[in-house]
């Protein structure tokens, strides 16, 4: 393995291992604090829209599209029935 390899593999390892890391530290929190349902669908809302245009560059755009649509739609019917 030549110097750039090696740095790419170590650097693979530090970012699989910190992706690793966030779901028991995630759970943890969840499960220590109790928080708003108005602020986990936000968060989930960022994270949702982060993938966004990853997905619609990877995939096909047009399908990207309607699933988000059908996805916001959704989320507006379950809060319109929530009341």
């Amino acid at each position: 393995m030549d110097f750039q390899s090696n740095t790419f593999f170590w650097w693979a390892v530090l970012l699989g291992l910190l992706s690793a890391v966030s779901l028991p530290i995630g759970s943890l929190v969840g499960l220590r604090f109790s928080f708003s349902s108005r602020f986990v669908s936000v968060t989930a809302a960022f994270g949702a829209g982060a993938l966004i245009p990853e997905a619609a560059h990877l995939g096909n755009p047009k399908a990207v599209g309607y699933s988000t649509l059908l996805g916001f739609l959704a989320a507006v019917s379950f809060s319109l029935l929530e009341g």
